[in-house]
């Protein structure tokens, strides 16, 4: 089963690559070009700098980011987006280590953010760090019940952590809220196979086949559920 939990952490990066910067999610978005220029008026605006270091990374330059993430953290050590910010990049680089620093600087700043106990537990179990994503993942919970991404995150690092029966609930609630998740019905199946009930996990991989046929290898975990139920 161990190629088909790295299938599931596959799906779970795919959607984790679609992170925006916090920057941009409060309208902050000049072109390159436009974020130099405005900089080389007002160096010493760490707003001026947080938004040119987005348009670096924005644009794969993250190299540049970081220095620019960097000049403005000196200039506002205390402006939270700018730290979760920056270990978005890190994370985009591979560099986890300091992605888990500076999301733990974020949370520090801000510990009501669900969104960036989230990213933090995202970068723990990126990591291999299980307990600490499990336990960013459940504060998140915590702070938004209903928020389906944090259930389907935890809901997998259960199915990674052979911890299924917890896993099954955080699915159901996932496709409750939203019927076509269709990695939330993958993870669902993989859990009823751990759970050795395989009439469901049938069902769920059905239903994977009709809404993606092109789902990667469904159609062999298929054929596994069916020869499990003839022997």
């Amino acid at each position: 089963m161990a190629r088909s939990y790295q299938l599931l952490g596959r799906a779970a990066a795919s959607q984790r690559a679609q992170e925006r910067f916090v920057a941009l999610e409060e309208g902050e978005q000049d072109s390159l070009y436009m974020a130099q220029l405005r900089v080389q008026r007002q160096p010493e605006k760490a707003i001026e700098r947080r938004a040119l270091a987005v348009a670096y990374a924005e644009a794969g330059q993250y190299d540049r980011a970081i220095d620019e993430f960097k000049k403005a953290l000196a200039l506002e050590p205390g402006m939270v987006g700018i730290h979760a910010d920056l270990g978005l990049v890190y994370d985009r680089q591979g560099r986890t280590d300091k992605a888990i620093a500076a999301l733990e600087q974020a949370v520090a700043l801000a510990p009501d953010s669900a969104r960036f106990h989230l990213r933090l537990g995202q970068a723990h179990a990126k990591a291999g760090g299980d307990e600490r994503a499990t336990a960013a993942f459940a504060k998140a919970l915590v702070l938004e019940p209903s928020w389906t991404k944090a259930k389907f995150e935890l809901g997998m690092l259960h199915v990674r952590g052979l911890r299924p029966a917890q896993a099954v609930p955080l699915f159901e609630q996932v496709l409750a809220t939203d019927p076509g998740h269709v990695h939330a019905r993958f993870g669902l199946g993989l859990a009823w196979i751990d759970l050795q009930r395989y009439l469901e996990a049938e069902a769920a991989f059905e239903q994977v086949l009709a809404s993606q046929p092109d789902y990667p290898r469904i159609r062999s975990f298929l054929e596994l559920v069916r020869s499990k139920q003839i022997r």
